[in-house]
């Protein structure tokens, strides 16, 4: 199979996204390895999504809607409760990943054009230092959303 320009960018970039993911994973094992639910992860979203199913998506909590941990919470509903912090660490996961992908996406060639400065800043964001409440954890993931927020309305479509 005759390896092209592009098939080389996907394979760099699906290198890339797995490092930094490994980064992120063994900062945090325990995340992974025996998860917990975390502040409101269980008295509030899983609760509410168990005793209100889909219409737990809006209910403000302090004047704000927690969306993913609540979508976190009513993909977790079918399976048995052993499963539900493995499935919010996945969403955690997911969502602390995102900006990773994003800044290493072609979406960012033409704001940062250097590669390399793009997986140094990536590399910075996965070891940012005192970060542990939102490392890893779906409670707080807004500050990472917030991120992709800002990511995409400066990235390139």
């Amino acid at each position: 199979m005759k390896i092209t320009a592009r098939n080389q960018e996907v394979r760099n970039y699906i290198i890339y996204l797995s490092m930094l993911s490994l980064v992120v994973i063994l900062r945090r094992p325990d995340a992974i390895l025996h998860p917990e639910l975390w502040a409101e992860d269980g008295v509030l979203w899983y609760t509410q999504a168990y005793n209100s199913g889909f219409l737990s998506l809006f209910m403000p909590e302090n004047g704000y809607l927690q969306t993913i941990s609540r979508i976190a919470a009513l993909v977790a509903q079918p399976f048995p409760i052993y499963y539900v912090p493995y499935i919010f660490a996945f969403f955690a996961f997911c969502a602390q990943m995102i900006p990773v992908a994003l800044l290493l996406s072609r979406r960012f060639d033409s704001i940062i054009p250097d590669k390399k400065i793009r997986i140094i800043i990536s590399i910075i964001y996965v070891l940012m230092p005192n970060s542990y409440e939102v490392n890893m954890n779906l409670t707080n993931a807004q500050w990472h959303l917030a991120l992709v927020l800002f990511l995409l309305l400066v990235g390139n479509s």
